[in-house]
């Protein structure tokens, strides 16, 4: 199973260590979400992270950093539907957020995307979960072209057999990792994380 992370909006001050030990944990990529960071912001960010890891980096926004560090790929969504003219992505992962599975069915042009929320979200108040899980289990059935989804939305480490039973090929994790109090339950967490993959 796909493992993800993404960044919180926010840095709290351990990001840049939890995110590293998540990418030598084995995490497929890590998310730089940082809807009001500025471009040099952004810029400073990626440069904190060792040269090796960054094509498992993938960007929210300011594509055109993908000029100056050999990140992954990019990361589509509401606020940016496309990639900007000018920016070749031939050679880099492309992914997606879905909000409906109409949106998931037509996110075929993506090496994976995101459907959320699954579960109720642990980083964001009142959003709830919004697909039951038989109509998940019938749909992945019916579209097996959606063999590569990621659940996003309150995922846990308890959450990932049941996503693998549903049909996803992937999990998200943002709430969960980043939002560990402390050093020891990040471990814990990331530890339980492993254990059910």
């Amino acid at each position: 199973m796909r493992l993800i992370a993404i960044t919180p909006e926010v840095s709290g001050p351990d990001e840049i260590v939890r995110l590293l030990k998540l990418l030598r944990a084995g995490f497929s990529y890590v998310h730089i979400r940082k809807p009001s960071m500025s471009k040099d912001g952004v810029r400073s960010y990626i440069s904190a992270i060792p040269q090796e890891l960054h094509p498992r980096l993938k960007l929210h926004s300011h594509f055109e950093l993908a000029g100056e560090f050999a990140v992954g790929g990019f990361h589509l969504n509401h606020r940016y539907p496309i990639i900007p003219a000018g920016i070749d992505a031939s050679a880099l992962s492309v992914s997606r957020s879905c909000h409906s599975l109409s949106e998931l069915k037509a996110a075929t042009e993506c090496d994976y995307a995101f459907l959320s929320p699954v579960f109720d979200s642990i980083s964001k108040t009142g959003y709830g979960s919004a697909f039951p899980p038989l109509e998940l289990m019938r749909f992945f059935a019916e579209n097996p072209q959606c063999h590569n989804a990621v659940a996003l939305g309150g995922v846990t480490a308890e959450h990932l057999h049941e996503l693998r039973e549903w049909g996803f090929a992937g999990a998200a994790f943002l709430g969960y990792i980043f939002g560990a109090e402390s050093d020891i339950e990040f471990e814990n967490r990331l530890e339980f994380i492993k254990n059910n993959t």
